[in-house]
C-alpha cells in the first residue's frame, strides 16, 4: 500500500516543484488515464484526502493495496503541509523561482539544499531518507518512525513536533499499534507525544461505537459506549478539528464535528434519535422482491453487510424495480427523514469461502451494482398482506449516489440523509430501487472506446444492470 502511495507522492512533488502541468492540480493522480480531473485514478485528490489510520480496509474491496495506499497518501499530505506551514515565513511555498532553485541544477550551480527551501523539500528529502532506515517488512508505523529518525539525523530533530502532531491527527499517534505490515485491523491513536492532547469522554444512546472519519465498515473504532468491549468511552486527540461517526444498532448513524483545543477536557453527548427501521428496536422485513438476498442486512445498523436485489431473469433494475418492505418498530409513526447507504462489501474470493455460506451473494463487491436512485413508499394498514396500499412519498434525485468515470468510488456510496418534503404517517416503509450505477449513469452507457470488439455499454454488455445493492435503510 505504501508502495502505491510513494509513487503517487513522488510524482505529485515532481510535478509541483518543477511547475509542470497536466491541466489540473498535480495532487490529482493520473487524470490523463481516466478522464477524471477531480480524483484521477484514486478515491481522493491527494490534497483533499480525509483518510486516517483507522480507515485501513475502508474501500469496497476491503483490505487492498491501492485503496489502503490512500491512507498513507492522506497522512503524508498532512506531514508535508505541516512542514510547509512551519517554514513558510522564511522560505515561501508560493515562490516559484525558489521552488525551481531547490530542484534544478546545472554546470554552474547545484540545487539548493532542503534547509534553504520551502517545507515540501524537507518533506520529500525525509521520505527518501526514511527508505534507508526501514526493514524489509515495513508497517506504516515503521515508516512513520523512520521519517522521525531521518529528521533527527538530517535536521537535528527540528521538525519532530509538527511531524508528530500531523501523524497523530491521522491516527498514527503515540498509542497506535499494529501486529505487522499486513495487519488489516490496526489500532489507531490520535494522541501526540509533543502536544497537550485533548481528552474526550463520549456519551450517547444505544451503546454504539465512535469512529474518526466517514467510514464504519471494516475500519477500527476509536471509542465504544458498550461495557462489553475492550475499548472505553474516552479517547485522546492532538488539538484540531475532527469529523466523527457514531453508529449503533438502535440509533443508526450520526455524524458530528468537534474542534478540540490543547489540554481540553470535554464530555461530549452525541445526539442520535432512535432509528425506526432498526432490527434491534423491533423492525423487521415483511416482503422483498423475487431474487432478494440478505434483505435483513438493511436493518442491522452496519454498512458491512448489504441487501442484494437480483432480477434473476436478467431484467435491468430500471425496468423492474427490486424492493424491500419493512415493518417499523412500534405502531404508526410520523416520519420525516430517511438515511440510505449504497456501500458495498467485498465479494467472496471463491465458492469455498466461509463468508459465502453465511452471505451467499457472489456479486456483492461489484461497484456498478451499487444503488444510484431510489424511492420511498409508505403503508399504514395491512402492510404485510396483499391488501396493503403503498403510497410513494419520496423520489430521490437521479444522482442520489453519484458516480463518475472510471468507476463508482466509496466516498460517493456511504450513508446519506434524505428529507421528505412533508412528514407522513406510516406503519411500514418500502425502499424501491429505481436505478443502480450501471443503469443510471450516462458515463457507463454506449461505446466508450474505439475498439469494435469490446462492448462497453453496461446495461447490454454485462449483467450488472440486473443487480442492485444497498447497505442500510434508516427511518426517522
Amino acid at each position: 500500500a505504501m508502495g502505491e502511495s510513494w509513487s503517487d507522492l513522488n510524482a505529485m512533488e515532481y510535478l509541483f516543484s518543477h511547475h509542470y502541468s497536466t491541466g489540473v492540480s498535480p495532487s490529482v493522480i493520473g487524470p490523463y488515464a481516466t478522464g477524471n480531473f477531480t480524483t484521477g485514478i484514486r478515491d481522493y485528490d491527494l490534497a483533499h484526502n480525509p483518510l486516517n489510520y483507522s480507515d485501513i480496509g475502508f474501500d469496497t474491496t476491503g483490505v487492498e493495496v491501492h485503496a489502503d495506499g490512500e491512507v498513507w497518501n492522506g497522512t503524508q499530505w498532512s506531514v508535508r503541509q505541516a512542514l510547509v506551514k512551519k517554514w513558510n515565513h522564511r522560505f515561501p511555498y508560493r515562490d516559484r523561482r525558489l521552488q525551481l532553485r531547490c530542484v534544478d541544477g546545472n554546470a554552474t550551480h547545484s540545487p539548493l539544499p532542503p534547509t534553504r527551501c520551502p517545507g515540501n523539500h524537507r518533506w520529500i528529502q525525509l521520505v527518501f531518507d526514511s527508505f534507508l532506515l526501514q526493514q524489509g517488512t515495513t508497517s506504516m508505523l515503521d515508516a512513520r518512525d523512520a521519517m522521525l529518525a531521518a529528521d533527527r539525523m538530517r535536521f537535528g530533530g527540528q521538525d519532530l513536533k509538527v511531524m508528530w502532531n500531523a501523524f497523530a491527527a491521522r491516527g498514527m499517534g503515540k498509542g497506535a499499534r499494529v501486529q505487522n505490515g499486513d495487519d488489516g485491523q490496526p489500532r489507531p491513536s490520535f494522541a501526540s507525544p509533543r502536544a497537550r492532547n485533548a481528552v474526550v469522554r463520549f456519551r450517547g444512546p444505544g451503546g454504539g461505537r465512535i469512529y474518526v472519519g466517514r467510514y464504519q465498515a471494516r475500519v477500527s473504532p476509536v471509542a465504544d459506549l458498550s461495557r462489553r468491549t475492550k475499548l472505553d468511552a474516552v479517547a485522546r486527540f492532538a488539538p484540531g478539528r475532527y469529523h466523527f461517526l457514531y453508529t449503533s444498532p438502535r440509533t443508526g448513524f450520526a455524524r458530528f464535528t468537534v474542534r478540540l483545543r490543547p489540554g481540553q477536557h470535554l464530555s461530549y453527548r452525541i445526539q442520535a434519535p432512535g432509528n425506526l427501521a432498526a432490527a434491534a428496536g423491533g423492525a423487521k422485513v415483511i416482503a422483498s422482491s423475487a431474487g432478494s438476498l440478505n434483505a435483513a442486512a438493511l436493518l442491522d445498523g452496519s454498512e458491512a453487510t448489504n441487501w442484494g436485489g437480483v432480477n434473476g431473469d436478467g431484467t435491468n433494475v430500471d425496468a423492474r424495480h427490486p424492493y424491500v418492505a419493512v415493518d417499523l418498530a412500534g405502531w404508526r409513526h410520523r416520519i420525516h427523514r430517511v438515511q440510505v447507504s449504497a456501500m458495498l462489501h467485498p465479494a467472496p474470493a471463491s465458492p469455498t469461502d466461509v463468508p459465502l455460506a453465511k452471505d451467499p451473494d457472489p456479486d456483492s463487491g461489484s461497484r456498478f451494482t451499487a444503488l444510484r436512485r431510489f424511492a420511498i413508499e409508505v403503508c399504514v394498514r395491512h402492510c404485510g398482506s396483499s391488501d396493503a396500499r403503498w403510497h410513494r412519498v419520496y423520489t430521490s434525485p437521479a444522482n442520489a449516489f453519484p458516480a463518475v468515470r472510471p468507476r463508482p468510488v466509496a466516498p460517493n456510496l456511504t450513508l446519506r440523509g434524505f428529507r421528505l418534503a412533508h412528514p407522513v404517517r406510516a406503519s411500514a416503509v418500502r425502499l424501491v430501487a429505481l436505478e443502480n450505477q450501471c443503469t443510471g449513469y450516462a458515463g457507463y452507457a454506449g461505446e466508450q472506446d474505439n475498439d469494435p470488439t469490446n462492448a462497453t455499454d453496461c446495461k447490454t454488455a454485462s449483467d450488472r444492470g440486473s443487480i442492485v445493492h444497498v447497505a442500510e435503510l434508516e427511518v426517522y
